[in-house]
């Protein structure tokens, strides 16, 4: 499963719905861009990725981090977020 999947599933958790339409109006974006995330076609902006932590019961930089490693171009950045985001944990 990809990062942001694991990040829509906790909003999920946090907030008690379950489906990505109601993640989509607790923040206000249009369900579209989460069946974008689904099927890999992009991945939500680093405001939006901030907005979707602050959502979770998790601290928030960990899942800005790990969405940078996903969005990292080469294999040292995508490293580098990675363990970074583990370092902090959540």
């Amino acid at each position: 499963m990809s990062k942001i999947l694991k990040l829509v599933d906790a909003v999920k958790a946090a907030q008690n719905v379950s489906s990505d339409y109601a993640v989509s109006k607790l923040i206000n974006l249009k369900p579209t861009n989460i069946c974008d995330w689904r099927a890999g076609r992009r991945l939500p902006t680093q405001a939006m990725t901030l907005e979707l932590a602050k959502l979770t019961n998790d601290r928030p930089e960990y899942w800005v981090m790990l969405i940078e490693s996903e969005r990292a171009k080469n294999e040292d950045l995508a490293t580098f977020w990675a363990d970074t985001a583990e370092g902090v944990g959540i």
